[in-house]
């Protein structure tokens, strides 16, 4: 039988897990409103060395790996519907 230090002691394991998957899966899905609120209040000069530099490692992803055409697709998505 678990004693409650036990199953406290997984309920954090578990908390971790989850921020350890989610926190890298929420940064880059945050591009997508990056670009659209970029785009919709025309910071792009002042904004987008800070977009670059934040956003580099994305990129590194993007340009060399095979999720790069689907991070292509998901930031021209955020793009066209900033536009409209």
């Amino acid at each position: 039988m678990e004693t409650n230090l036990e199953k406290s002691n997984h309920r954090v394991a578990v908390a971790v897990a989850a921020v350890v998957v989610m926190l890298p899966l929420l940064y880059a899905l945050s591009i997508g409103p990056t670009v659209y609120i970029v785009i919709r209040t025309g910071m792009t000069n002042q904004s987008m060395p800070v977009a670059e530099a934040f956003y580099t490692p994305l990129r590194y992803v993007s340009n060399s790996t095979p999720l790069g055409p689907a991070i292509q697709v998901y930031v021209s998505w955020w793009r066209d519907l900033a536009q409209r």
